[in-house]
């Protein structure tokens, strides 16, 4: 690997890190020096940080990112949004704060054609399906 990594992608995986530790300071921090920085995905699955936060339950920065103005319905590389990665995981802060923010829980994804609740029937997450379910009425 003979070559380093450029300063711009040392701080976008140092974003994606933090955020998925949890890490508002540096989220905050990296966002301020590099604001595009909200607009890049990982390189293989096309995942936002909101996808990263989702997943990882970080209800604080995923709030942060977006009061940042990122939409919630954002797609991954397999047409996954951060709400089903959040329902996959279980992470019902998570899933609130999406629906909250208006998150489409109608989308399918490419690659098993599933929802939101689809993943979170799947897994077992029975909260997360309810608040789902709770708020297609």
């Amino acid at each position: 690997m003979g070559q380093g990594l450029s300063c711009r992608a040392s701080d976008e995986h140092g974003l994606f890190r933090a955020v998925q530790i949890g890490d508002l300071d540096t989220v905050t921090a990296l966002l301020e020096r590099d604001p595009t920085l909200l607009h890049q995905s990982s390189v293989y699955d096309k995942l936002s940080a909101l996808h990263i936060a989702a997943a990882n339950g970080r209800i604080e920065v995923l709030s942060f990112l977006l009061d940042r103005s990122v939409h919630p319905d954002i797609l991954s590389r397999h047409k996954q949004t951060p709400l089903m990665m959040a329902a996959m995981h279980g992470k019902i802060s998570c899933v609130q704060k999406l629906l909250r923010a208006g998150a489409n829980i109608l989308m399918f994804d490419s690659i098993h054609g599933r929802t939101c609740l689809h993943y979170a029937a799947y897994y077992g997450h029975l909260e997360c399906l309810q608040a789902i379910l709770s708020t297609a009425h």
